[in-house]
């Protein structure tokens, strides 16, 4: 009985162990912090640049985003709203982080710093590529860092859920944007 005790203790410690072993080591591979999505969108890029900003488009395929609070027009350098998300992974827990932009070139890459004060702080940056069909390709790259010992212990898990909502949130943005009525003309 006691080889049997023994074998059972081995093989759960080893269910337990080894996953927590695998976390760390994912959160300290290159690019750990690092999400990237793209989607192709059948429209020009003055077409997709709306939705990056107006606060009613952004709305409408940003998932889990309940609120903004920024002043209405163009973005630039130096301009800063207010995010408050719903997180859906975690009992529906409202975020709130600030943006800023820190870059721009028109219709082409938007550059926002992100500071969700005892969470996160991090970057991403959106850019519209035109294509020779008339379409755009939309890159999504982000860069983020947890304040929390824990979140940066399971940063790839979180890593891996933000970037699937990303993909996702990009579909939906393609699917709004070829469809809107400026695609009619």
């Amino acid at each position: 009985m006691k080889k049997w005790t023994k074998i059972v203790l081995l093989t759960l410690t080893a269910l337990i162990v080894l996953p927590v072993i695998g976390l760390a080591i994912a959160g300290m591979l290159p690019d750990a912090d690092h999400m990237v999505a793209s989607t192709v969108i059948r429209q020009k890029p003055e077409n997709v640049w709306p939705w990056l900003y107006q606060k009613d488009k952004v709305m409408q395929w940003v998932s889990w985003l309940v609120e903004i609070r920024e002043a209405d027009g163009e973005p630039h350098v130096g301009k800063s709203g207010v995010w408050v998300m719903e997180d859906k992974n975690n009992n529906n827990a409202r975020v709130e982080f600030t943006g800023t932009v820190t870059g721009i070139e028109l219709h082409r890459r938007i550059d926002i710093d992100l500071v969700a004060p005892q969470a996160f702080k991090g970057h991403t940056t959106y850019t519209l590529t035109p294509l020779p069909d008339g379409s755009t390709r939309f890159d999504s790259d982000s860069r983020y860092v947890f304040e929390n010992a824990f979140a940066r212990f399971m940063a790839p898990l979180i890593y891996w859920q933000a970037n699937k909502k990303m993909i996702a949130d990009l579909q939906h943005l393609k699917t709004l944007v070829e469809v809107s009525p400026v695609a009619a003309n």
